[in-house]
């Protein structure tokens, strides 16, 4: 035979043995994080199954847990605390990868009985197969995106032409339509808190399929809420006759997480690549579709070129603020590590050409209509919303507080970010990956703290610390953790 099967055997377990021998601390303490992330997702599973929302206040407390660990992740001297407890995390570690992986099998089979279920009606009952669909169901702003595409290749104003109900009753693939809505706090929902329930849903989604006025519904939101890069780096692919989102948004993210681990050294690729395969927002989000994750190859890109092509890296953080406002959080963040790593004066002209690249994709719909464009990019921050999320808001939508004004939460979000800046403006050229994380620790005091504003900014905190082994000068490993060899030979990611 022309291999060898004993040595390919032997040669897989070395290479295992390796991976799990030689993981920096900090490496190994992420994927333990990876289920601190599974169990507080789990938790609101549990609060929708047995619709009991004080349940979701341990997602929020988990969610607490893992931005502090990811925190301390971006601080390389943990790798020097955790060094003396080496042998509680490498079990810790070991034991991790097996659930995991356990979890991503779990998964792949679960998917293949929904799928053959969809060809055999006896294997999976209708309630768990309505249950699996409104999961993997389209939102509104998904749906809204398509729209947006379709009125581009037909020469609409996306934003003009926005219109939520006309977008759910072409796309919408669920059984119940208005559990798609984004609700405002006005007319029939007005004395609705924490939420409408869904029978007020039901009836207002019924009231504005019947009306025949032409007009918006007032309690639904029917305006396009994201910046012009949302929809136009979708719109060629729609042009090709890919309608599935999920391949698009494939196509986009899989090459930059390939030159992300191309610009690790070699035996710190197999971590990142492992960290990739757990990411289960990531995969879950393709599969359905969503267009939440959009802005992470730009901002994976913007962040890892900006020490080495400042200029290249702000263009790619500049289309990142143009597809998501929550990257805007990100924006002071980045533009102090360009300072502290490439000077002021290339800070900014960072900034210069992330300003740039955000108006030449947006400037279009400024000009053609200021009011409108506006009125709907800034919704998020300025429309009667309901209070949705697992950050602190959950003290609210649990039923546990009764605070129905969003003014003390916005001051929250705002004086933490102001603590936040000022933090990183200090300690930035000593801990300079800290900003990835510190980004998106006001959204946890956001009115609207939703889950996919945090669990996805530990991919380009990862990348960045294998990336940083590459391009910076090692650092011998404290004595202690040396004599272990429990690393690549003396050197720290």
């Amino acid at each position: 035979m022309i291999f060898n099967r004993s040595k390919i055997q032997g040669a897989c377990r070395g290479f295992i043995a390796y991976a799990l021998n030689n993981a920096s601390p900090r490496i190994q303490l992420a994927f333990i994080a990876i289920l601190v992330k599974l169990i507080g997702v789990s938790f609101i599973g549990l609060a929708y199954i047995f619709n009991y929302q004080p349940l979701t206040i341990v997602t929020s407390m988990l969610l607490l847990v893992w931005l502090g660990v990811m925190f301390a992740i971006a601080i390389p001297q943990t790798d020097v605390f955790l060094a003396a407890r080496r042998r509680w995390l490498k079990k810790a570690w070991h034991v991790s990868i097996v659930i995991l992986s356990i979890v991503v099998i779990a998964e792949i089979l679960v998917l293949t009985v929904v799928h053959t279920s969809s060809n055999n009606d006896n294997i999976l009952s209708s309630s768990t197969k309505d249950s699996i669909k409104h999961a993997f169901a389209d939102s509104d702003a998904t749906m809204l995106i398509k729209q947006a595409t379709e009125n581009v290749l037909d020469g609409k104003n996306p934003y003009v032409h926005a219109d939520t109900i006309s977008a759910i009753m072409r796309y919408n693939s669920d059984n119940s339509p208005w559990n798609k809505i984004t609700p405002i706090r006005t007319g029939q929902f007005a004395d609705a808190f924490p939420y409408p329930t869904e029978a007020q849903l039901q009836l207002v989604w019924q009231d504005a399929v019947a009306s025949t006025a032409g007009q918006p519904t007032p309690e639904i939101e029917s305006r396009l809420n994201y910046p012009a890069a949302s929809f136009l780096l979708l719109t060629p692919f729609r042009a090709l006759g890919i309608d599935n989102l999920g391949i698009a948004l494939l196509i986009i993210i899989i090459p930059v997480l390939v030159c992300a681990a191309m610009s690790m050294q070699p035996q710190q690729r197999i971590y990142f690549i492992l960290y990739i395969l757990f990411a289960f927002e990531l995969w879950n989000t393709l599969l359905s579709g969503d267009v939440r994750m959009l802005y992470l190859p730009f901002v994976l890109a913007g962040w890892l070129m900006a020490p080495r092509r400042p200029w290249l890296s702000a263009i790619f953080i500049g289309i990142a603020v143009a597809t998501r406002q929550n990257c805007w959080f990100l924006l002071p963040f980045y533009l102090i590590y360009i300072w502290q790593t490439a000077g002021s004066r290339t800070a900014l002209r960072s900034g210069a050409i992330t300003a740039a690249t955000f108006l030449g994709i947006n400037a279009p719909f400024i000009i053609a209509a200021p009011q409108v464009y506006l009125s709907s990019v800034l919704a998020p921050l300025t429309a009667n919303f309901f209070p949705m999320g697992n950050g602190l808001i959950s003290l609210v939508t649990s039923g546990i507080i009764h605070l129905d004004s969003l003014v003390l939460f916005s001051v929250m979000e705002i004086v933490i970010l102001v603590g936040c800046v000022l933090w990183y403006k200090r300690y930035a050229k000593r801990y300079p990956h800290t900003g990835i994380i510190l980004a998106v620790i006001p959204l946890f005091f956001a009115w609207r703290s939703l889950l996919g504003y945090f669990y996805i900014v530990d991919i380009v905190l990862i990348a960045a610390i294998l990336s940083q082994q590459r391009n910076s000068t090692a650092k011998a490993l404290p004595a202690a953790y040396d004599e272990t060899h429990a690393l690549v030979p003396s050197t720290y990611p």
